[in-house]
């Protein structure tokens, strides 16, 4: 794999090009995306953790699809800030995968979290409600 600033992924065999793997469109857009890291999940699938200091994000994208997962950051009211992040590594042996990544001089170890649930369709039909009678 080789990471493009846009966080599009380039993926090589053999030392020749076989695919693109490209994010779907994110707010704010990926333009400075410096590291990453690539996860298996034993069938062909699994994750692209993508770093991107200058947003003071992570962003998990599925390997197959380029659709974003989810946006990993801090609170902006906690008391750490991701301005310096490095590296990341991703152990995923456990029932729970846990993100590890270089923050300045912090090594930091946090919990990967459960994607947000997607937005309810607002143009989906509103689905009657019952009431029963007195």
């Amino acid at each position: 794999y080789l990471l493009k600033p846009n966080g599009t992924m380039l993926v090589f065999s053999q030392g020749r090009p076989v695919g693109e793997i490209k994010p779907d469109s994110i707010n704010p857009a990926i333009t400075a995306a410096t590291n990453f890291f690539v996860t298996n999940d034993g069938f062909g699938g699994g994750s692209i953790f993508i770093v991107e200091m200058l947003s003071e994000r992570i962003i998990q994208v599925d390997k197959l699809t380029g659709k974003v997962i989810q946006q990993i950051k801090v609170r902006a009211d906690g008391d750490i800030r991701l301005n310096q992040l490095g590296s990341i590594f991703v152990d995923t042996s456990g029932s729970r995968a846990i993100l590890y990544f270089v923050n300045g001089d912090q090594i930091i170890r946090a919990e990967l979290p459960s994607p947000p649930r997607p937005f309810r369709d607002e143009s989906a039909t509103p689905m009657p409600t019952t009431q029963v009678a007195p």
